[in-house]
């Protein structure tokens, strides 16, 4: 039974919304009936179709909703409940112009406050500016801008946001950054950029897969699960096609790397991605990118698009759109949105290298562990292997954020003191005294003379720095 909403027909201007995704509905024959694997396969476009009502109204309205739901074949209670999970998508009319405000714990420090009219958002991933805003302008020219720091005194609807993180070249993940252009594959190209690729396609599969496993390269994403039997397990799965998946949704409080990498070096993680496919045997990538990260899924989507107008990528990269649910950041549950559901994760077994996305065998890594596979082609395992602890080898990525006069990112060898790490971020600001630190995507925190400028973060386990 097809349970029908209300609320009227869908406009003018949110069916174009629609059909300017899925194209120009086909003229109605009812004496043929759709149904089956066909009009199943493409349930995974809900969200999508979701974001690109928002994008044009401003809301998701019942009309619009119905609508999206006859073209997709989904019942309307059914998309309903997804519409209804995600944070993203409103459901009651509101203004063109949305100003999204964080009031979570990095921003707090920084002294963020209410603004009248704004919509308050958990982290926005711009810890290292705090604090944050995103200001979204609906319509046929949607624009989507992040504002940090953020002066709600100032004139943020015409501010231009600066997004250039400085260079740091003793690094390794960083060394491009502030190098290469962004925007540009000639210049990621003279910084050595898809070098790693052809030597990997000259080294074949199995090879790469040798080099990655002798790296002991870990999954950088939080599980810690070793890459090289992760791409072993898919590459033996006689079961087609398979599927590569970017968790890029990072939404925990404080944690801001892999927007730093997608913002400043884009084709980086898309060479990394061609690599781990082609050494795995997938046929389709999805690149599952916060729906706050505006600018990073500008850039990716350029990237991929100029790779391919390049000639060096020989299967296809999707970038999808996350919807502000924190959930998702689990992989399982980041498949079930990219098919068109509720973001809750499944049951394991069986593990997503057997069955994951679209019932398929897949290859979940998350961004810093895809750029790592490039030094990893080029140098050797054995080379990566070299730095860091025996348990953990390589460097690793650290946002820091808080009460530091140099919140950043920073990138050290595993097994680097916290202390050190603090004095990289220039320790401590005048007035303050360590109080705490809040390890695992949250920032350093400190007493000041003033009463109630200390909070305690959310979802995190306290310590004493010593």
């Amino acid at each position: 039974m097809d349970i029908r909403t209300t609320g009227g027909p869908a406009t003018a201007e949110e069916m174009a919304a629609v059909d300017g995704l899925l194209g120009q509905p086909e003229p109605a024959d009812h004496r043929v009936v759709h149904g089956g694997h066909t009009t199943r396969s493409h349930r995974h476009l809900l969200l999508p179709v979701l974001h690109a009502i928002q994008d044009r109204a401003g809301w998701v309205s019942r009309g619009a909703l119905e609508y999206a739901c006859r073209r997709l074949s989904i019942p309307p209670a059914e998309a309903y409940g997804v519409v209804s999970f995600y944070a993203r998508f409103a459901l009651q009319p509101r203004a063109a112009l949305a100003l999204h405000v964080c009031d979570d714990i990095a921003c707090m420090v920084a002294g963020a406050t209410p603004v009248d009219g704004a919509i308050r958002v958990p982290c926005l991933g711009l810890c290292d500016r705090a604090p944050a805003a995103l200001v979204e302008r609906a319509g046929a020219d949607y624009e989507a801008r992040q504002l940090a720091p953020f002066d709600p005194t100032g004139d943020w609807l015409n501010e231009t946001p600066t997004h250039q993180q400085p260079q740091r070249p003793q690094s390794k993940l960083l060394r491009r950054i502030g190098l290469v252009d962004p925007d540009s594959i000639d210049s990621y190209r003279q910084n050595g950029g898809f070098a790693a690729l052809e030597r990997a396609r000259s080294m074949g599969p199995q090879a790469v897969i040798r080099e990655v496993t002798e790296a002991r390269l870990l999954g950088r994403g939080g599980a810690a699960f070793p890459t090289g039997r992760k791409w072993q397990s898919v590459a033996d799965a006689p079961v087609r096609p398979h599927y590569l998946v970017c968790n890029a949704d990072e939404s925990e409080p404080g944690t801001f790397k892999d927007r730093v990498l997608m913002e400043n070096d884009p084709f980086a993680l898309v060479e990394g991605m061609a690599i781990a496919a082609f050494a795995t045997g997938c046929d389709k990538a999805f690149v599952y990118v916060r729906a706050e990260y505006p600018l990073a899924r500008q850039r990716l989507e350029n990237a991929i698009a100029q790779a391919r107008e390049h000639g060096l990528l020989d299967f296809e990269i999707e970038v999808r759109r996350g919807a502000g649910a924190y959930i998702c950041g689990e992989e399982t549950a980041l498949f079930n949105s990219i098919e068109g559901k509720r973001g809750e994760p499944r049951n394991k077994p069986p593990f997503p290298v057997q069955v994951g996305l679209f019932g398929k065998p897949t290859l979940p890594n998350n961004v810093e562990t895809l750029v790592n596979v490039l030094d990893i082609v080029l140098e050797g395992g054995g080379a990566f292997a070299s730095t860091g602890t025996k348990e953990s080898t390589g460097t690793r990525l650290f946002c820091v954020s808080g009460q530091v006069l140099h919140p950043g990112l920073f990138e050290v060898p595993m097994g680097t003191p916290l202390r050190e790490l603090i004095e990289l971020a220039g320790g401590l600001r005048p007035g303050r005294t360590m109080a705490a630190v809040l390890l695992g995507g949250a920032e350093l925190r400190g007493h000041s003379r003033h009463r109630g400028d200390a909070r305690v973060g959310r979802r995190h386990r306290l310590r004493r720095h010593r």
